[in-house]
């Protein structure tokens, strides 16, 4: 009798803890609904407008594509490509971003675009924020709005709700984020020879190994790129990365072997000491990748283009922008 009572309750609870579950996931859903932003401009509550804006590109208008994080985001900036080579490229980093976000903006990018060169900067192949309680809340921020828009009803108008999701705010930085302060660093014992080699940890391995089988997939290539940065790379990750890259094939550029070639200098082009590029490294550094895209040949350039109008418009509003704050 006390067994077949302590079997009752237990299914009880069960019945119980199904309810609530299906409960709260119904009202995730429906408050996701209602607080979700409908647009993808900056004052609609969108959490990274500027790489999110690569869904309001006109479909196929992007060659080349930028992933990583703040390092990327500072780092690229697709405009200093466009004014010296025609090629429209876009920068789809995030301050903070891992390799499961980039990869999710990998995907979101293939939704519109058919960019044939990735490039991956490396930064987080390193960090350790890939456990596996991170890639499931990033999961369920994703998939649940509400838990990163709780706040839009501050803000938000009633005929939102309901409204079709729409992209039309274009990044006239393409993505990229614009910085023209300076703070110098001293570079002298930046990338010391070494024979040590660190190791990536497993679940950032697949990570790489899986955005190179989908790019390969959907006919692009993949390409590692480490930005200059005398305080998140050394050589003992280039090692690493380096022994990694070759063992699955991946075409991998470490900037900081390329300081005199790109003519970086670290009095000028960091704005905080060695970590981030200003605008001037960030120009460096894109021109030192604009120069390999259009060395590959199969890129037009599109600056005469009538559909690309508004790549020159923003490239004018860039430069005076580059005038007023360098004096230059």
């Amino acid at each position: 009798m006390k067994k077949d009572w302590i079997k009752k309750d237990w299914v009880k609870k069960l019945i119980v803890a199904l309810v609530f579950i299906i409960v709260l996931i119904g009202s995730l859903f429906l408050m996701s609904f209602v607080f979700a932003p409908t647009n993808n401009y900056p004052d609609a509550g969108t959490i990274d407008w500027e790489a999110k804006a690569i869904s309001a590109e006109p479909k196929n208008s992007i060659d080349a594509l930028f992933l990583g994080n703040s390092e990327a985001a500072y780092g690229f900036t697709p405009m200093r490509i466009w004014e010296e080579f025609g090629i429209p490229t876009y920068n789809c980093g995030g301050p903070g971003h891992p390799l499961n976000i980039s990869d999710d903006y990998l995907h979101r990018a293939f939704e519109r675009q058919s960019p044939k060169i990735v490039f991956l900067e490396t930064d987080s192949t390193y960090k350790k924020s890939l456990f596996i309680w991170r890639i499931v809340a990033s999961k369920m921020v994703s998939t649940f709005s509400v838990l990163t828009y709780h706040n839009r009803w501050k803000d938000m108008d009633a005929d939102e709700v309901g409204r079709p999701e729409q992209y039309s705010y274009l990044s006239e930085m393409k993505g990229y984020k614009f910085v023209s302060s300076c703070k110098p660093t001293d570079a002298s014992s930046h990338m010391l020879p070494t024979s040590k080699s660190k190791n990536i940890f497993y679940r950032n391995r697949s990570y790489l190994k899986n955005m190179k089988a989908f790019c390969e997939a959907h006919g692009a290539k993949l390409v590692l790129v480490s930005m200059p940065s005398t305080t998140n790379w050394n050589t003992e990750k280039h090692n690493g990365l380096a022994k990694f890259a070759e063992s699955i094939g991946l075409e991998y550029i470490d900037m900081n072997y390329l300081i005199d070639e790109i003519g970086l200098n670290w009095e000028m082009d960091s704005y905080d000491g060695g970590d981030h590029m200003n605008v001037r490294g960030a120009e460096k550094v894109s021109a030192y990748l604009g120069q390999y895209l259009a060395d590959m040949g199969i890129f037009e350039n599109k600056k005469e283009n009538p559909d690309y109008a508004q790549w020159n418009e923003a490239l004018q509003k860039y430069n005076e922008r580059k005038t007023s704050e360098l004096g230059e």
